[in-house]
Order: C-alpha cells, then structure tokens, then sequence
C-alpha cells in the first residue's frame, strides 16, 4: 500500500498500520511500588523520632527553667 500525500502522518493511518495493542497493568511488584511505599514509611518514622526527641528536649529545658525560677 503506497501512502498518498494526504494520508502520511495522520494519527487514523497510523492505527489502521499499527492497530492499539491492550497493555495489561503491571503488578505493584514489577513497578515497585511497595518499595517506595517502604522508603516513605521510614522517611515519616524518622520524621517522628526527630520530633519525639525535639519534644523531649524542650521539656527538659522547660523543667530546667521551672526548677531555676523556683530557686
């Protein structure tokens, strides 16, 4: 089949040479997916143990500060 001026490039030729072929969804293990879901969890529990341990802080150095003014 010769392609005329008017039909080159056009998406409808395209597709009637190359019909759509059905992709079929990948399982979360081939797009690791949970892998990165994993990589997030750690992110966020370092995130609370950064702030648990900012928290403890500033409650001992409110302690302090309680146990100056007292004195």
């Amino acid at each position: 089949m010769m392609l005329t001026p008017k039909h080159r490039g056009t998406k409808e030729s395209a597709q009637a040479m190359n019909p759509p072929v059905p992709v079929e969804p990948r399982r979360e293990e081939e797009r690791g997916g949970a892998g990165q879901e994993r990589g997030w969890k750690s992110v966020a529990l370092l995130i609370n143990e950064n702030n648990e341990s900012s928290q403890q802080q500033q409650q001992q150095q409110q302690q302090q500060q309680q146990q100056q003014q007292q004195q």
